[in-house]
């Protein structure tokens, strides 16, 4: 019914050619339906539903829209039909979409019309539950699949009977705990045919936690099902190790089949798997016998999420593209639909797999004939996390790239540390904690030994999960006694200096273990405090002098030898009152290298990867040593993108807990013209007509915005401040300052001109006082709600300043970027 209705509205519409989407929506009552909406264009849907079939949807289109007929087109995954065959499956695909709601406190998390997640999994299997588990296992949230809550009755009826992330747990527990069907139904509305199934997985848990024994008659159920082995050793107390040797007793090893698009009436041409417990003896991989070739393995960054997104898809595939021009069988593992890594015809052979270590040592069994090594630094911290397990598991010298040893001595702090002395490089200082109580007692002790501000987070975290900055004792140890217990490695708290007023400086260097060369020097607009992905980055630097960026350049080739980088590293420094500070480094892939790279039309990604499979970098990078040596004609900048519209009620004052949900990249022959792009493509446009100025600062800033205030003002801006800041400006800038309440002053305070359409730029900074706190928090939702910038820093004021000005004296124009180039300079 639904396919006709489809046809007779693309039809009715005059839709006649290329991809579309139409939503319907079903009454469970009496089975009605209605047509939502309809989309003449290719959606997040099309890109789910081409990885599901394999059948290419955009590309398709695409040949449509240029006058090709479906019977014209070949479909590339058989060989022999035309795309006029509809896709006919012969398993099931479940999409998991993942949400990030931790990183926005305070955020509605009922789940509504508007998108509220920030990527997506999908998971295939032979029947519904195995597809589900797997799709849940990819979401690298924690989740190893259908999970019990720790949670109440009442709780459970409250998260089931309105919709958001935990729903599907809350009715997997409280199927669990016996309550029936009709009344999870009944407060849900998800469909029976979910329920009964989601019961059969909950049934089989149960049972397995009552009698653990029943494991070696059940484990081919609960395989069948989709239970990895974590979560068969979490239910019956036994060791993962335990699970994977019962399996091998009782042969129950997974199979793979291809993803074919004719549910196997025709036989594949594109090497496309997936894996499965249920019957059956598989259709892959095809046998590489007499192929001399080696194989190289590349693990993908799974969902994208704040702090690994689609930069490292970029990443891998560009290490997919380096594998295969040296020669050898590239494979990918991924489980993002989202990505180009995931499209059939990127790697000679693709698994859509959740990128657990289970899932991924089963693929590298299946494929260790001619196996030469596993990628794992070119998915961000997912496959990095992995190096452990793959080494122990494979030999360590099957992980290619940086040794795992070396790993560990970036991501363990003491070791780390220990090297940064060695080498007579800086770094804040620190403590550690091993977990919360010990944290607690350090506090006094940290406080003297580090002085506040101080930066706390866990170890091992992504995107500054978990960051906070404290300026009094009292604070963290309110902050340290209210965190949950961890019991894994990740329990240990670092406790460090926070370089307040320093300038963050992001480093890409490529190396070969032996040769080394630094990719690119950015320079950060926002300074230290704000992580380093909601931070405009500039590229070449704009306010590094040539000894500083000298001195950055020779510290991170000494850090990268000393490290024995083969592949990438990122390096975070701070400048810090004339000082050069080392905040971290990581030997992987990081958000920037993309970035440099199409800054610099330099493959540093491709380089990387070829470094990792052997070969000399001095080679890899002959070709571009006139791009190294020439400076830039253009100035290229990187701006994030936040979606607070999508999360109201929440502060949208940034800190060290990265919470920009993308980023995008403008060119300039000068930084203020690429700012202005920025900010175009950001906000619309910059201030226009009437420019008033709304400052808002703390006590200990008023200081540093002093000098831009008169400088904004000699420009012709109003300048409006609260009393306090009012003062500061006329008694020690001679400033004109219209004075405003603030909101328990009188009317009309801050927020009433910023409604009232009186402002067209806020410049606010965060207050440690409960009521500024208040104030500021009030004032910067008022400006969100009616899309006025807010600027929380004096370095970004400068770089909004001289976007101002760029704005009304020097209008861009359109240019070919080759004309920027250092090797072709016409501007």
């Amino acid at each position: 019914r639904m396919r006709e209705a489809a046809f007779r509205a693309y039809e009715a519409l005059g839709i006649s050619c290329g991809g579309s989407n139409v939503q319907f929506a079903v009454n469970p009552k009496d089975g009605s339906m209605v047509i939502i909406e309809i989309n003449p264009r290719v959606s997040r849907s099309s890109a789910l539903a081409s990885k599901a079939t394999g059948f290419p949807i955009a590309k398709i289109a695409a040949m449509l829209a240029v006058g090709m007929t479906l019977d014209e087109i070949t479909n590339e995954i058989t060989g022999k039909t035309p795309a006029s065959f509809e896709p006919s499956i012969d398993y099931v695909v479940v999409k998991a979409p993942r949400f990030h709601f931790e990183k926005f406190p305070g955020a509605d998390v009922t789940l509504n019309t508007q998108m509220k997640s920030i990527g997506e999994t999908m998971g295939i299997g032979r029947n519904f539950l195995e597809a589900l588990q797997k799709s849940l296992r990819s979401l690298e949230d924690g989740t190893r699949g259908l999970e019990a809550m720790e949670a109440g009755d009442q709780e459970l009826s409250a998260l089931m009977g309105k919709p958001n992330a935990r729903r599907i747990f809350a009715i997997y527990t409280a199927l669990a705990r016996g309550w029936t069907i009709a009344d999870v139904h009944q407060l849900c509305g998800v469909d029976p045919w979910f329920l009964n199934e989601i019961k059969k997985a909950a049934d089989l848990a149960q049972g397995l936690k009552r009698a653990p024994r029943r494991i070696n008659n059940m484990l081919g159920e609960a395989k069948r099902l989709g239970f990895s082995n974590e979560q068969l050793a979490a239910l019956t107390g036994a060791s993962v190790l335990k699970i994977a040797d019962l399996s091998r007793v009782q042969n129950r090893s997974a199979v793979f089949y291809e993803v074919d698009t004719c549910a196997a009436e025709f036989e594949a041409q594109t090497p496309y798997y997936y894996s499965t417990f249920c019957s059956g003896s598989g259709t892959g991989p095809r046998s590489s016998t007499g192929d001399p070739r080696k194989k190289v393995i590349v693990l993908g960054s799974g969902p994208n999420r704040i702090g690994q997104g689609i930069e490292f898809d970029y990443v891998c595939v560009h290490a997919v593209e380096a594998i295969r021009e040296e020669g050898l069988v590239s494979i990918m593992i991924n489980s993002n639909p989202e990505t180009v890594s995931t499209d059939y015809d990127t790697a000679d052979r693709l698994y859509f797999e959740p990128l657990t270590f289970e899932d991924v040592a089963r693929v590298a069994d299946r494929e260790k004939e001619n196996l030469m090594g596993v990628l794992l630094g070119f998915g961000g911290q997912t496959p990095l996390n992995l190096a452990h397990r793959i080494a122990d598991a494979l030999g360590p010298r099957m992980v290619l790239g940086t040794p795992v040893a070396q790993i560990d001595a970036s991501e363990d702090r003491s070791r780390f540390a220990r090297l940064l002395k060695r080498l007579d490089l800086a770094h804040p200082k620190w403590v550690l904690a091993k977990d919360k109580k010990e944290a607690v007692r350090l506090v006094d002790r940290a406080s003297r030994k580090i002085p506040f501000p101080v930066l706390v987070r866990p170890s091992y975290v992504l995107g500054g999960r978990g960051m906070r900055i404290f300026y009094d004792a009292a604070a963290l140890k309110d902050h340290l006694t209210g965190l949950p217990e961890i019991t894994e490695r990740s329990s240990a708290i670092y406790m460090d200096e926070f370089l307040e007023d320093a300038m963050e400086i992001d480093v890409d260097v490529v190396g070969d273990g032996r040769n080394f060369s630094v990719c690119g020097v950015m320079e950060h607009i926002e300074e230290a405090g704000i992580h380093s992905g909601d931070s405009y980055c500039v590229w070449p630097p704009v306010t590094l002098t040539k000894r500083q960026q000298e001195d950055v350049e020779k510290a991170a080739l000494i850090l990268a030898k000393n490290l024995g980088v083969i592949g990438l590293l990122n390096i975070q420094f701070a400048l810090h009152r004339g000082a050069l500070h080392v905040l971290e480094a990581n030997p992987r892939a990081s958000r920037t290298v993309p970035f440099i790279s199409k800054a610099r039309s330099i493959p540093w990604a491709k380089i990387a990867a070829k470094a990792c499979l052997g070969r000399a970098l001095p080679d890899l990078i002959a070709p571009y040593r006139k791009q190294l040596e020439s400076p830039p004609g253009f100035c290229a900048i990187k701006a994030p993108v936040f979606s607070w519209e999508r999360f109201p009620g929440v502060d949208i004052i940034l800190g060290p807990e990265m919470r920009s949900t993308g980023e995008m990249m403008c060119f300039g022959r000068t930084f203020a013209e690429s700012f202005a792009k920025a900010q175009k493509a950001l906000r619309g446009n910059l201030p226009s007509g009437k420019k008033t100025i709304l400052f808002s600062l703390k006590h200990e800033d008023k200081s540093k915005f002093l000098g831009l205030a008169k400088r904004l003002a000699a420009a012709g801006f109003i300048i409006v401040a609260t009393k306090n800041t009012a003062r500061y400006f006329r008694d020690h800038g001679g400033i004109d300052v219209r004075e405003v309440f603030k909101i328990d002053e009188g009317r009309p305070h801050v927020v009433d001109i910023i409604a009232n359409g009186e402002v067209t730029l806020v410049v606010n900074t965060p207050s440690h006082q409960s009521k500024s706190r208040e104030d500021g928090y009030a004032i910067r939702n008022e400006a969100l709600l009616h899309g006025i910038a807010v600027v929380p820093t004096p370095r970004a004021l400068e770089a909004v300043l001289s976007a101002l000005n760029q704005n009304g004296h020097d209008p861009a124009f359109i240019y070919a970027l080759q004309d920027l180039s250092p090797l072709n300079p016409k501007v």
